[in-house]
């Protein structure tokens, strides 16, 4: 909704002509020359307010169009497109707002100010790459009055701008959304709709953003796990549209996340699906390598922490997870060639960087992928280093081709690794610290640090001042966000206490 201006105090006849109206009373000479009653005048004070909210979709789908051209196919097929960030970092000089304005002289109500915020600040540089083409392919109504999409819209705002209230009305529409959901679930026609699986997605993603703790994590859970279930019955056919593709990944992340923090395989019916999406994307493709990844990642864990028989032992682990760490590096490669970042000179690098260094990426999406395969390797090559801990020497490689190592030598090999992708993601924090407010979710970016940090403070591999940084930094996200997530895995930092299983949905919100 947008303030028009002070509203003309021409008859009606004349306003709609565009006439010149001589405003006599009780008709005006106008009106009395054409011979025509004069239908007479509003009210002056009336207050007149346009409503925009087509004309905002337009202009937020054109500029996701326009953007899209300037990616290469493999970046906007990973990432979705948002302005480059300049060179150089620089310190956001604006808070906040206190009130739900944004500018405007009469604030809108919050459901259009939350899905506003959320198809132009929160989608175009979140983690699901199912949301812009969601707004692009429904019609306006169906996207800003989607209870679905409401909820979590509202959480994130409430979250933003320190609106307690917006919460309980985020909840209220979460609500209202898992009624739909339920509904459509029962139907034939709608359960494999593509807005039945979007709900389920969008409903576990408020539970990421509303944060309940165990709460929040059981019920993200039971949406991921719902989500596969419609991919089940959605089959290959989903993959004919733009839509049913991102569904797919978003899904898929969901799942892997979720198999690795229960210790299980994943489903072999999603291990099906994958094999005709290879068929679409390619063997080398940017998607399906991080998938494999992703799956070998959970049944590894899954048969590392098993009893009996389908237990690996300390040599599979050490093959199983060398062999990773190389799919890892190799994704790593992948990355660089599409969406490289910068080690700024010494003369630039912000006051706040560990050891001096710091990195800029082309978006705060590209530096989240960055990190989440940092944070890969750095739990492979720990698996590995305790796995090869308890061994006298390891053997790798084909037969007749096996080439031993011993153990010292695999020790230091990874935990170099570990520390070097650990010194990275730090290396990232002043990009994500000096990100403008104007342009993106500042509680977005400090959630997608909140696993990093935690993981870096933690670990075994790096030096005490590069632990106290990360620690540092979760403190400072604590004190500018209050996110209660970073305040929480601050405590288990400073507690020496072992990093919770949630950490994981800080970086899917």
């Amino acid at each position: 909704m947008t303030y028009c201006g002070r509203p003309s105090t021409a008859c009606h006849a004349c306003r709609q002509k565009r006439g010149k109206c001589d405003r006599r009373k009780p008709g005006c000479g106008q009106c009395a020359r054409k011979r025509i009653s004069c239908p007479g005048y509003r009210d002056p004070d009336t207050i007149v307010v346009r409503d925009q909210t087509v004309s905002t979709i337009r202009r937020f789908r054109a500029k996701r169009d326009r953007l899209t051209k300037e990616l290469t196919p493999h970046e906007s097929a990973i990432l979705p497109p948002v302005h480059e960030h300049p060179t150089k970092p620089t310190k956001p000089t604006t808070t906040p707002p206190d009130s739900l304005s944004f500018g405007l002289a009469i604030a809108p109500a919050p459901e259009d100010a939350a899905s506003a915020f959320f198809l132009f600040c929160y989608a175009p540089a979140g983690p699901m790459a199912c949301l812009p083409i969601l707004a692009n392919v429904c019609s306006p109504a169906d996207v800003l009055l989607m209870p679905a999409l409401l909820a979590p819209a509202l959480a994130i705002l409430s979250f933003e701008f320190k609106q307690p209230s917006l919460m309980k009305l985020a909840r209220k529409n979460y609500a209202t959304a898992l009624k739909e959901v339920n509904l459509a679930l029962a139907s034939p026609t709608h359960v494999a709709n593509d807005s039945t699986l979007a709900s389920v997605l969008l409903l576990a993603l408020f539970e990421a953003v509303a944060f309940q703790r165990s709460d929040s994590l059981n019920s993200w859970t039971v949406h991921v796990n719902g989500a596969a279930e419609l991919l089940k019955v959605r089959g290959p056919s989903q993959f004919e549209s733009a839509l049913g593709r991102a569904l797919f990944l978003d899904v898929s992340n969901g799942i892997y996340a979720s198999c690795a923090q229960r210790r299980i395989a994943t489903p072999a019916a999603i291990s099906e699906l994958w094999v005709h999406w290879r068929k679409i994307a390619g063997d080398d493709g940017p998607e399906v390598g991080m998938g494999r990844v992703s799956d070998a990642m959970a049944n590894l864990l899954a048969r590392m922490t098993a009893s009996g028989e389908e237990s690996l032992g300390n040599e599979g682990v050490v093959r199983e997870g060398l062999e990773l760490d190389a799919l890892l590096v190799h994704l790593l490669e992948q990355l660089e060639e599409i969406s490289p970042y910068q080690t700024l000179p010494p003369v630039e690098v912000p006051t706040l960087a560990y050891n001096n260094v710091a990195h800029n990426y082309k978006s705060p999406q590209a530096a989240r992928h960055w990190n989440v395969l940092r944070m890969m390797r750095m739990f492979v090559n720990k698996w590995v280093y305790r796995a090869a801990s308890a061994m006298q020497d390891v053997s790798i490689g084909g037969v007749g081709s096996e080439e031993v190592i011993l153990p010292e030598r695999l020790l230091e090999m990874t935990a170099r690794n570990s520390e070097t992708m650990a010194f990275d993601v730090l290396s990232s924090v002043p990009f994500f610290q000096c990100l403008p407010s104007w342009r993106h979710s500042n509680q977005s970016m400090a959630r997608w640090l909140i696993w990093p940090l935690s993981a870096v403070a933690v670990s075994m591999f790096v030096p005490v001042s590069a632990q106290m940084y990360a620690r540092n930094s979760l403190q400072a996200i604590v004190k500018d966000s209050g996110l209660s997530q970073a305040a929480e895995a601050l405590d288990m930092v400073d507690e020496r206490r072992s990093l919770e299983n949630w950490l994981h949905l800080c970086h899917l919100s």
